[in-house]
């Protein structure tokens, strides 16, 4: 799935996902989901909000390896999408998208806004 980069609380940068990918890819009985960027993987724990009214996903190390991206040209904050790819039971490995790659059939969209 696509999800659409966002600047958040306290100067982190996250990902905001669409309601209806949420209930479908996120089950509310796991309060954390894994993210593997590049050569390292964290643990990202989701708030209950996540399940309510802000799909939102955000934690400093995610924000520094999207800050990363972005200052090496790979990834444009302002429009940038990332592809959300499933890896295993709730573990999804980060792919950064190309502009014209945001709405790209591999890539199911789950949020573009």
């Amino acid at each position: 799935m696509v999800v659409q980069i966002k600047r958040g609380r306290r100067g982190l940068v996250g990902l905001h996902l669409d309601g209806d990918s949420i209930h479908k890819h996120f089950p509310p009985e796991s309060p954390q989901i894994e993210l593997e960027m590049d050569n390292i993987a964290i643990l990202c724990s989701l708030e209950p909000s996540f399940w309510e009214d802000r799909p939102e996903i955000y934690d400093r190390r995610l924000s520094s390896w999207l800050r990363a991206k972005n200052a090496s040209g790979k990834l444009p904050m302002h429009t940038g999408h990332i592809a959300l790819i499933p890896s295993g039971q709730h573990t999804f490995r980060l792919q950064p998208l190309a502009a014209g790659q945001a709405t790209d059939a591999r890539y199911p969209v789950a949020s573009i806004a």
